[in-house]
């Protein structure tokens, strides 16, 4: 059994990011204000999440990080580059292993695939206006039954916090 979801790239003046929709009804939201280090909001399923100071030019070598607080500050899960193409996902009650590929992301808990965000192929990309933004279908989530629900938010972000 599992839950699939449709990523949408959207993008207006100032402002880029995600939108996860189930059945066509937004679930979770990755925004990202167009500035010098900004910060990235995750936001759905109830929670307000945050990863401060984005900056996409950090040197990759293992072990750098990219944190994800909740609004008070405290880390709620992170980011960490393995190698390149690989990385893991760490929450307060997870930890993942991710693979990319041409085809996406592939996320795995205990040597066992638990999601995969897969990018669209060029001709199932559909672009579309929604209240003053440019929208474009760009990948399909497969989440499994019995992934950790902490987990969820991290993987939704990867397209943005991934590395």
């Amino acid at each position: 059994m599992r839950k699939q979801y449709v990523g949408i790239r959207y993008n207006a003046t100032g402002v880029s990011g995600y939108s996860f929709r189930k059945d066509g009804t937004e679930v979770f939201r990755v925004s990202c204000p167009v500035m010098p280090k900004p910060d990235i909001l995750l936001s759905g399923f109830g929670k307000t999440l945050w990863h401060r100071n984005y900056d996409g030019q950090i040197t990759l070598c293992p072990g750098v990080r990219r944190n994800v607080t909740d609004e008070s500050g405290s880390v709620r899960g992170y980011y960490e580059i393995a190698r390149l193409g690989e990385f893991f996902i760490v929450t307060e009650s997870a930890r993942a292993y991710v693979r990319a590929s041409e085809a996406g992301w592939h996320i795995s808990t205990g040597g066992r695939l638990t999601a995969e965000l897969l990018r669209l192929p060029e001709n199932e990309r559909t672009r579309f206006s929604e209240n003053g933004f440019d929208m474009e279908k760009r990948f399909r989530l497969n989440i499994l039954k019995g992934t950790d629900t902490s987990m969820i938010p991290c993987i939704m972000a990867i397209p943005l916090l991934g590395f």
